[in-house]
């Protein structure tokens, strides 16, 4: 159910819209009452100068967990996560942006976002979201709703139209991401990159030819390091066929940043009942590499062979994951 209303003042400089919405389902007598999960929203826009805008928004906000967690069963096939709640999210942002009628905009934007009943793993005492790929299909495990979190910073927008031939389109954002730990203290997030930029721009040529450019840039991601003593332990490795991460330093390495530019060059030509498009697009034209963090495997050969079998270690490998590449692409286009 959701509701919306839109208000605009007589003089145009005033807006705001105020919306509610109400979700539920049948999986559990508490998702089952929409009131459980009542977000009411609101934004309003100010024009305190010419071109110059007041902005402030502030609304409640909920997410259906994953399939995977919500259809989890036992041996017995009991669904383990009947607690479960929806995932919330209470949100502010105030800002300006400025809007020239030469086609320059820019704005600045403050926010936080205060997040609460989120997917806390029971098997590992983190954060379901922040165990990322290595564990498999994410939720698949029992299950609780009490993780709290909060998400700040700032973003800056810029855009310039020149004029119909020239155009750029820049954001940066700066924040952080964390949630509260089983202590009480702040952790950082897995998507904690810290720093996001994105910048582009085209030109049209005379002829119908457009030449475009997309430059991206993000922090490194955190990620927990390997507990190198456990997995190489025989018992520990035969057990799970995989390496262990220690969780008493969780989130507390960082990838290096990546970064990566793509490029795109159209020719247009039109006939009397269509148009017809032709394109070459070259991504991570500079050939980045984005190396992710170490995998650590077993060799299956014993290093001491002779100590007691709770004592034994194999000798491990480690493996770097680096991936990244150029990828052109060449399309065609047919519009009627």
């Amino acid at each position: 159910m959701f509701a919306n209303l839109n208000f605009t003042s007589a003089d145009q400089k005033f807006t705001a819209n105020v919306g509610v919405r109400a979700d539920g389902n049948s999986f559990s007598s508490y998702m089952s009452n929409p009131f459980n999960q009542f977000s009411p929203r609101v934004s309003v826009s100010y024009e305190i100068a010419p071109n110059l805008y007041l902005n402030g928004s502030a609304g409640r906000y909920y997410q259906l967990p994953p399939l995977t967690a919500l259809g989890f069963t036992d041996n017995n096939g009991v669904y383990v996560n009947k607690g479960m709640k929806y995932i919330g999210s209470d949100q502010v942002a105030f800002g300006f942006d400025y809007r020239s009628s030469e086609g320059l905009q820019f704005g600045v934007e403050l926010f936080h976002k205060w997040n609460f009943d989120g997917m806390y793993s029971l098997n590992d005492s983190i954060p379901v979201e922040g165990k990322g790929t290595n564990y498999g299909v994410v939720g698949n495990e029992e299950i609780s709703s009490d993780i709290k979190g909060r998400s700040y910073g700032a973003e800056f927008s810029f855009r310039w139209f020149v004029s119909e031939k020239f155009n750029l389109i820049s954001s940066i954002t700066l924040f952080k991401s964390e949630f509260k730990d089983k202590d009480d203290s702040y952790k950082p997030t897995l998507w904690n990159n810290r720093r996001l930029m994105t910048l582009s721009g085209s030109y049209r040529f005379p002829k119908n030819y457009v030449l475009g450019a997309k430059f991206r840039y993000s922090g490194g991601s955190p990620y927990t390091p390997l507990d190198l003593d456990r997995s190489s332990l025989v018992a520990a490795w035969d057990a799970s066929g995989r390496a262990y991460r220690d969780y008493s330093r969780y989130n507390s390495v960082y990838l290096k940043q990546f970064n990566q530019l793509d490029i795109r060059a159209d020719k247009e030509f039109y006939f009397e009942r269509f148009a017809l498009k032709v394109y070459i697009d070259i991504q991570n034209i500079l050939n980045k590499q984005y190396q992710d963090s170490d995998v650590v495997i077993s060799t299956g050969t014993i290093t001491n062979p002779q100590a007691p079998y709770e004592e034994q270690r194999y000798e491990m490998k480690r493996i770097e994951q680096v991936s990244g590449t150029v990828l052109p692409t060449i399309g065609l286009t047919i519009e009627f």
